[in-house]
């Protein structure tokens, strides 16, 4: 043994390289922390489980939604409070619109009220969506309300999800499953019209993201919003057109002569 090694009292003397150690310590507190837990990682099971409308993913000619959700699923949306945790430089962790919070990814898609608007569209539009849909497969008005109700909690913490805490900006839904009672449709019906509120509300929630975070961007970089001014072009006049294209027939004419 070296004449000083490292003692932990958890792991007793660290004889592996102590860098990896002392990573995989912070890891591993990282990973026990509730408020960690709690705040970053969320539980699919305790969601709703129908697959995802494929056109946002695999279909779309710009795939700027599943961006963000990739980005947003990795941790790597790079919120101020994000930057702050993460950089030792001057960032600060406060909302950029004004906001007397920290600019986490919840403050900014559930809370900041610089995107009120953008929820109350969505909520609208996922609302005539829903309810057109409910009446095509003549839903009894007491079913239908619970659907709406759920609809309206969808952006905000509320009891329609597991936790009382908002994840739409995931793409999560709360399960709708129990919103349908099995004996109200056939299995057929049931299915297909849960799918069918499944696919909608994603839909408008990944959209919402995805605008959400695009007026984020164009904050913090005022250069995607400028718009260039047209070039303009002076085009040659028409008796200068016709004497070029004079000119050069008489350049072939004059070519041909000789032979």
């Amino acid at each position: 043994m070296d004449d000083f090694t490292p003692y932990c009292n958890f792991d007793g003397f660290v004889e592996q390289n102590i860098s990896t150690f002392v990573n995989d310590r912070l890891a591993s507190a990282q990973i026990q922390s509730v408020s960690h837990l709690s705040s970053s990682v969320v539980l699919p099971h305790l969601y709703d489980e129908h697959p995802p409308p494929e056109y946002f993913y695999v279909r779309a000619p710009s795939s700027y939604s599943a961006v963000v959700q990739l980005y947003l699923r990795s941790g790597q949306l790079d919120t101020a409070l994000t930057r702050f945790t993460r950089f030792t430089n001057d960032e600060q962790p406060w909302c950029r619109f004004g906001c007397i919070a920290l600019e986490s990814l919840h403050h900014i898609f559930v809370d900041c009220p610089r995107f009120s608007s953008f929820r109350q569209s969505t909520i609208h539009d996922l609302l005539a969506s829903t309810i057109s849909l409910l009446d095509t497969y003549s839903i009894l008005p007491p079913i239908a309300s619970s659907i709406t109700t759920t609809i309206k909690g969808l952006l905000l913490n509320s009891e329609v999800w597991p936790l009382h805490k908002t994840f739409y900006y995931y793409g999560m839904l709360p399960r709708m499953d129990d919103l349908i009672p099995q004996a109200s449709l056939s299995d057929i019906s049931r299915n297909r019209l849960l799918s069918c509120l499944a696919s909608i509300c994603h839909s408008g929630c990944v959209i919402l993201a995805a605008r959400i975070w695009g007026v984020v961007r164009c904050a913090t970089n005022p250069t995607l919003t400028t718009r260039r001014h047209p070039t303009t072009l002076s085009l040659p006049s028409l008796s200068f057109i016709a004497a070029a294209l004079s000119s050069s027939s008489l350049v072939h004419v004059h070519a041909q002569t000789p032979s």
